[in-house]
Formats: C-alpha cells, sequence, structure tokens
C-alpha cells in the first residue's frame, strides 16, 4: 500500500521517466574549439578596443604544438620559437627566441613583428571560437588570429 507521503515522489519520478524515454539526451557537449595543433595567422593585434591591422603582404603565424609544448611561427620578418604551456585559459609562453633578420620592406614589418612578440611573450590567457583566437597579455595588449 503506498502511503500518501509517498504519493508525490512516486508521481515525480513517473514524470521523470517519461521524459526521458520522449526526450533522450543525444551526446555531451561539444568539445571546446582547439587552440593547440593549429596553424594561426595573425590579423590584427594592440590595444583590445581598437586593434590594428597587420601589414598587408605580411603574414604573422603561430603554432601551438602539443606533443612537446613548443611554439613556433613566423613574426612576418623572422622565424621564431619557444615554449608554451596551458592551464585552463591561462596561456604562459617562455624561452621566446627568433632569427634576426632586419627587414625593410614593406615598411614598418620589424616594428610590428617587435611588437608581435613583446605581446606574445607577455601571454596570459586565450579565448579561442571556431575560427578565432584571441591572446590577452599582461600589457593590456591582444594579439587576433584566425584559422
Amino acid at each position: 500500500m503506498i502511503t500518501v507521503k509517498l504519493i508525490p515522489a512516486v508521481l515525480a519520478l513517473g514524470i521523470l521517466v517519461s521524459l526521458s524515454a520522449c526526450c533522450p539526451i543525444t551526446g555531451s557537449p561539444a568539445p571546446a574549439p582547439q587552440i593547440e595543433d593549429v596553424a594561426w595567422k595573425l590579423v590584427s593585434y594592440g590595444n583590445p578596443a581598437n586593434p590594428q591591422n597587420i601589414i598587408a603582404g605580411t603574414e604573422v603565424t603561430v603554432l601551438l604544438q602539443s606533443a612537446d609544448g613548443s611554439i613556433q611561427g613566423n613574426g612576418g620578418c623572422n622565424g621564431y620559437g619557444g615554449s608554451y604551456e596551458i592551464n585552463g585559459v591561462r596561456l604562459t609562453v617562455s624561452e621566446l627566441i627568433s632569427t634576426k633578420i632586419y627587414c625593410t620592406q614593406p615598411p614598418g614589418v620589424s616594428e610590428q613583428e617587435t611588437s608581435y612578440l613583446e605581446i606574445l611573450q607577455e601571454a596570459e590567457s586565450f579565448q579561442v571560437s571556431a575560427n578565432e583566437l584571441r591572446i590577452n597579455s599582461s600589457g593590456n595588449q591582444v594579439l587576433i588570429f584566425t584559422r
């Protein structure tokens, strides 16, 4: 015999069973977009409120390799490399080194590269969506990349 106190619990259980039968959960949530092992191209950098586009005719890239924790790319003129560590949305870049070729064309490329590498060296955190990676630095600067 069911007592009056158990009726609400039995009804709630019945509702849950019927909801799960009619509306099954179809898998787990979508995985977070991947930051590592993806070739990223810089599109803009600098002040987060007003980032400047990279100089036309230059290509600035970054690749974070999960296998060994190395970071590498091209600053628009010189190749660079180092190591990185990810902890949640925190990103730390260390031991960053680059070749030292002085480029004059297109005008401003060396200054752009210097700014880029300084911001990258000061990386603090990141946000990633399907096609965009934003790296925020401790100096209140941002690097914005696309796949």
